[in-house]
C-alpha cells in the first residue's frame, strides 16, 4: 500500500500511522489530544525540555511532568489490553504464542553497579524485558519485566532459577499462568521447558520449521519497532533524580483496535513492566 505524504510526514515525526493515533484518541476520551502528540514525539525523538519548548510552546519547567501524566493515563487501561487469554477458539490451536526477550540499553546504575546488567547483544548496561505475540491474532499477550540483561531468558520465564527449584519461583511468572497441553515458540534459550515452550529442532517437518519461523518473526519485527523511539535506549539518559529508577512501576499503554498489531512496548531504563501497548 502506497502511503501518502501527510501519512509519511505523520509515521517520521511520531512514528504511527493516523489510523493508530485516531484509535487511541477515541478509546481514551479523558486524555488530551495535543497532549497525545507531544507524548509520541518524545517517545520518538526525545528532546530535552528546551527543544521541545520551541516546538510545542510549553514551559520546559512544566512539559516533563504533563507527559508523564498522559503516560500514566494511558498505563491504566494496560490490564485491559494485554490479557493471557482470549486465544482462538474453535481452533486446533497447540501453539499459543511467540515468547523471547528484547535487551535495551541502558546507563548502569551508580548504586548498583555489577556485571548481571551486562548485555551481549550491546556489549553493555542493558535491561530485558519478556514479550509474548498471539500467534494468530495480532496482539501483545504478555510483557514482564525489566530484568538486568544478563538474566537468562529462561529464569524469566519461570520466575526463579533451576537451582532453588520450582517451589522458590514466583507465581506472577509465565511459567504458572500457561494453560495445560499448550505451548509457546522460540528459540534454544528454553529448551529446559520442553512441555510449555517448543523449540526448532532438526528433526521436524518442513511444515513445522516454517510455522515456528513465522511465529518467532511476529516478535523480532516488533522489536524493531520497539528501536525505532529513540527514548528506548538509542539517545542518552536525559532523566534525573526519582525519574531514573529503571524498574519504577511506572508505564505507560499505547494501542489501538483497528486491524495492526499491538505491541507492548517498556521505554529503556525509564518506565516499569508494561510501558507501552503501541501498534505500528
Amino acid at each position: 500500500m502506497r502511503l501518502s505524504k501527510w501519512e509519511m510526514g505523520l509515521g517520521t515525526h511520531y512514528s504511527f500511522p493516523p489510523e493508530t493515533v485516531a484509535a487511541v484518541l477515541y478509546d481514551n476520551s479523558n486524555v488530551n489530544p495535543k497532549t497525545v502528540f507531544i507524548t509520541l514525539y518524545w517517545w520518538k525523538r526525545y528532546d530535552k525540555e528546551f527543544a521541545m519548548e520551541s516546538r510545542w510552546h510549553w514551559h520546559p519547567d512544566t512539559i516533563r511532568s504533563k507527559l508523564f501524566k498522559c503516560c500514566g493515563q494511558l498505563a491504566e487501561r494496560k490490564a485491559d489490553k494485554i490479557v493471557f487469554d482470549h486465544f482462538e477458539e474453535g481452533q486446533s490451536q497447540t501453539f499459543l504464542a511467540g515468547i523471547d526477550c528484547v535487551h535495551f540499553e541502558w546507563q548502569e546504575g551508580r548504586t548498583d553497579p555489577g556485571s548481571r546488567w551486562y548485555s551481549h547483544k550491546s556489549n553493555g548496561p542493558g535491561l530485558s524485558y519478556e514479550v509474548c505475540v498471539d500467534a494468530v491474532k495480532d496482539r501483545i499477550v504478555w510483557t514482564n519485566g525489566p530484568f538486568p540483561a544478563a538474566t537468562h531468558d529462561i529464569t524469566i520465564f519461570r520466575g526463579g532459577t533451576k537451582k532453588n527449584g520450582p517451589a522458590t519461583w514466583h507465581k506472577s511468572s509465565l511459567f504458572h499462568k500457561m494453560i495445560v497441553e499448550k505451548r509457546l515458540v522460540d528459540d534454544s534459550g528454553y529448551a529446559g521447558e520442553p512441555d510449555k515452550v517448543s523449540i526448532t529442532l532438526a528433526g521436524h517437518l518442513p511444515q513445522t520449521k516454517e510455522l515456528f519461523t513465522r511465529i518467532k518473526s511476529r516478535g523480532e519485527s516488533l522489536f524493531r519497532a520497539y528501536k525505532r523511539l529513540n527514548i528506548m535506549g538509542r539517545v542518552p539518559f536525559q532523566h534525573k533524580g526519582e525519574q531514573r529508577g529503571g524498574s519504577e512501576e511506572l508505564g505507560s499503554e499505547f494501542w489501538r483496535n483497528s486491524g495492526r498489531n499491538s505491541c507492548s512496548v517498556p521505554f529503556s531504563g525509564i518506565f516499569g513492566p508494561g510501558v507501552a501497548g503501541l501498534i505500528f
